[in-house]
Parts: C-alpha cells; sequence; structure tokens
C-alpha cells in the first residue's frame, strides 16, 4: 500500500461532490499496466475509463474510486482537492519508504541516462518533480538521513501555466536510489518496467553488479566501465 500512496501523491486527487453525495479517489495515467496494478492492489473492481485530449496523443487511462473511508484516510493526512502546491511528506515507516518513494517516481519523477564522446554512457540522474516545495525538501532530508544522499537544493522550472519544484540527483545518488527503490526482496509488480531499466542499462554499460554500487558511492571522478 506504500507504493499506491506514493503513486497517488504524485497523480492521484481526491473529489467531494456533494450532489452525488459521494467522496472519491482519482489516479491516471497513460501507462495501462499500472492503473491495472494500481487498482489490484487496492483490491478494487472499479472500472477504468479512457480519454485522448487530441487524436494523436496518448490514451489516458483513469480509475476512480468512490470511497468514504479512502477519502477520510488521505484528507486526514491533510490533503485537498488542489493538493498540489500544499503536500507535506507523510509520516512513512522506514520499512516502508522504498516502496512509496519508488511510487511517487513511478507519478513524477524521471531517470535519464546522459551520454557523452563517441555516444558512450556518461552519467544517469535522476529528477523528482512537485508543485510542493515544503515535500521535496523534507524528501531530500529523509534520503540524507537514511540513506546518505546529498543534501540537495531544490531548483524551481518556470512552467506556462504554474511553476514547479526539482529535486535532482546525479549518478552517484542515483544508483544509491535505485537500491532502495529497487531492492531484491521486491514481490510484486508495482513498479514502471521502463524506468527500472533505464538504470539497469546504465549499470550494464558500465558492467556495474548490484553489489558494486555500494563501493562506487564512495568514490570520486567519472565511473569508468567495471573491467570483469
Amino acid at each position: 500500500m506504500a507504493y499506491v500512496l506514493g503513486y497517488w501523491y504524485a497523480d492521484g486527487s481526491v473529489e467531494h461532490n456533494p450532489s452525488m453525495r459521494g467522496n472519491y479517489i482519482r489516479v491516471g495515467s497513460t501507462d495501462k499496466s499500472i492503473i491495472y496494478s494500481f487498482r489490484d492492489a487496492l483490491d478494487s473492481e472499479h472500472s477504468i475509463s479512457t480519454r485522448k485530449d487530441l487524436p494523436n496523443s496518448k490514451t489516458y487511462y483513469v480509475l476512480r474510486i468512490g470511497s468514504k473511508k479512502l477519502y477520510s484516510q488521505l484528507t486526514s493526512l491533510g490533503i485537498t482537492e488542489r493538493k498540489s502546491k500544499t503536500i507535506t511528506f507523510p509520516n512513512v515507516p522506514r520499512k516502508f519508504l522504498p516502496d512509496f518513494l519508488r511510487g511517487y517516481f513511478d507519478g513524477d519523477g524521471c531517470v535519464y541516462i546522459e551520454k557523452g564522446r563517441k555516444n558512450k554512457y556518461k552519467r544517469v540522474s535522476v529528477i523528482f518533480t512537485s508543485g510542493s516545495r515544503l515535500f521535496l525538501e523534507t524528501l531530500s532530508n529523509e534520503l540524507h538521513a537514511i540513506y546518505k544522499l546529498s543534501n540537495k537544493k531544490i531548483t524551481i522550472t518556470k512552467g506556462g501555466y504554474s511553476d514547479a519544484y526539482q529535486l535532482r540527483y546525479s549518478t552517484r545518488d542515483s544508483l544509491g536510489l535505485f537500491q532502495c527503490m529497487y531492492p531484491t526482496s521486491i514481490k510484486n509488480n508495482l513498479f514502471l518496467e521502463r524506468k527500472k531499466k533505464v538504470f539497469e542499462t546504465y549499470l550494464q554499460a558500465k558492467g556495474i553488479k548490484g553489489h558494486q554500487i555500494d563501493e562506487l558511492r564512495h568514490t570520486k571522478g567519472p565511473i569508468m566501465r567495471t573491467r570483469k
């Protein structure tokens, strides 16, 4: 459920509809598999609707659940209907933080590989985005305290409709995040395969095995390909 909460913090919303006497939670994505996995995790049989904003745009999948219990649980965390600017980091038990983080990353995070000369993989970076500066500041502090990641400053990006805040991590911290978010103990399919694959592509290109990440995180300078 921690993954579900994390993903919902990124791409979900709550809705109170007095005319229908209903309280709803809603989550959507262009990734069909994650919405179906989200529904399965909630043990829900609610239908998933689809829409296209433009003829050539990707299909958007939406799960909308009428539930006073879930609505109450989320609003008790301080969630409002227009939460993007106001969310604060929830009190997540440490053992569930990897799942929560992976959920939020799948919703409002990205990972990319930067290539250098001769198309060689140079570095891998992770970005978390939010409309709430406080949320990202607390996330940065948590990752620094628990996983010894760098204590990063929050940057702001100007958008057409509203500004957004970003928390950025470079290669060594990104590998630490990979360790955190994708432990070998994962027993479900609650993650976006395409994002996990970016990390794995970088590790494979550099010849890095999972057990070598801790050691590499404490080195300095460019990360060279590891010899077999």
